[in-house]
């Protein structure tokens, strides 16, 4: 799959060492960040040359992405705050023959304030939902952070982190565990220890990496870039003004993804009744997707269900499925619209647990119904 890519830039790039006074090697000697100074941080560019910047210049090139500018990020207080977690899982794990921190420099996106973002670091409280739960994701790819970067922003940022992943559960290809609230607990607890470190999954088609401890990552580079209009690398763009979210993938990973929230829902469901899952099969699946296109394709220019149309020929302002007037008159395909919107309603209220199913119905036609993108809005916007 051409945005399957294997990019090498930061998996070959070893995250600068320590000095002595626990500063990082590469950091200006300026003492801007030092106690009782009313600078909270710095930016500093780099450019060119510096082996960071090239690991950056070449995964961004790979992702069909163009680099406007790479700043480094010098903040104290976050560092003492990574460094802490870094030395306290040393020390707590030192009786644990092999254990490895798992150091690794991974990409986030965040629609964030540059500022804010600076000066606070990255926090797991305001994390979406995912297909892991609610943790701070990452991936090896930049351009899977790019559906999370901003909405109408002049420019666009990715952060590039210091990441401890430590001993990481990895999950097989397409699986998901969207109930995490932190880390997984281990099926044999190793020197004592009962929990994984950080989670690492593919439930689609980018690596993602994730972790549930504030401490666990530290911004270290702040990257501008914007979308190479001539590059052929499919998957989730930021161009056209349009929201960077779930919205924007292609049809195979939207597709993929309804498939995963739903997958998990049933699994859940199957657990309540105490019965066995077994997966749908491709026939069945394909099913499904038929049904998702013929619904997408009511869609208006703004990409909006239109089940219902007035006498004039104009629908609703919201595509609403439901509360008609009188001289409404229902479309051939209403009843398949009413049937899918009761189903993503249902799913809707298992995924989130809400108890308001107008207000879910109402989550559900702003995000075109599309099943992945309300829970992710649910999440974002009412359950931060």
């Amino acid at each position: 799959m051409e945005n399957q890519m294997n990019i090498r830039g930061i998996e070959e790039l070893e995250p600068v060492p320590f000095t002595s006074d626990n500063r990082l090697q590469n950091w200006s000697k300026e003492d801007i960040n030092d106690h009782g100074s009313v600078h909270l941080y710095k930016l500093f560019p780099i450019y060119p040359g510096c082996r960071e910047y090239d690991a950056i210049l070449h995964d961004f090139t790979q992702a069909g992405l163009i680099i406007e500018k790479v700043e480094r990020l010098q903040n104290v207080h976050l560092l003492e705050k990574y460094k802490s977690e870094q030395d306290h899982l040393l020390k707590a794990r030192q009786h644990i023959e092999g254990f490895d921190l798992n150091v690794r420099y991974l990409y986030h996106g965040t629609p964030a304030d540059k500022e804010r973002i600076s000066e606070e670091g990255l926090d797991a409280r305001l994390s979406r939902m995912g297909c892991f739960g609610k943790g701070i994701y990452f991936s090896d790819n930049p351009r899977k952070c790019i559906q999370y970067t901003g909405v109408n922003k002049k420019s666009e940022c990715i952060l590039m982190c210091r990441v401890i992943l430590g001993d990481a559960k990895v999950y097989p290809p397409k699986a998901t565990d969207v109930d995490l609230r932190r880390e997984p607990e281990k099926e044999i607890a190793t020197g004592g220890w009962r929990f994984y470190d950080s989670v690492k999954g593919c439930p689609i088609d980018y690596n993602e990496f994730i972790v549930y401890e504030n401490r666990r990552a530290m911004i270290e580079y702040i990257i501008t870039y914007r979308t190479d209009p001539n590059s052929t690398i499919k998957g989730p763009t930021a161009q056209g003004g349009q929201s960077a979210s779930m919205s924007n993938l292609t049809e195979e990973e939207h597709m993929r993804t309804i498939e995963l929230v739903r997958d998990s829902v049933r699994k859940q469901r199957c657990i309540e009744k105490g019965e066995a899952w077994v997966e749908p099969s491709e026939e069945e699946r394909e099913k499904e997707r038929q049904k998702w296109r013929n619904i997408m394709s009511l869609s208006d220019t703004g990409g909006r269900p239109m089940p219902y149309k007035k006498g004039s020929g104009a629908s609703n302002s919201h595509g609403a499925v439901g509360g008609t007037s009188g001289s409404a008159q229902i479309d051939p395909d209403a009843a398949a619209v009413d049937e899918v919107m009761n189903v993503l309603i249902t799913d809707f209220i298992q995924v989130t647990q809400i108890a308001d199913m107008e207000k879910a119905r109402q989550i559900i036609l702003d995000a075109d119904m599309q099943l992945d993108v309300a829970v992710e809005r649910y999440y974002s916007t009412y359950a931060g």
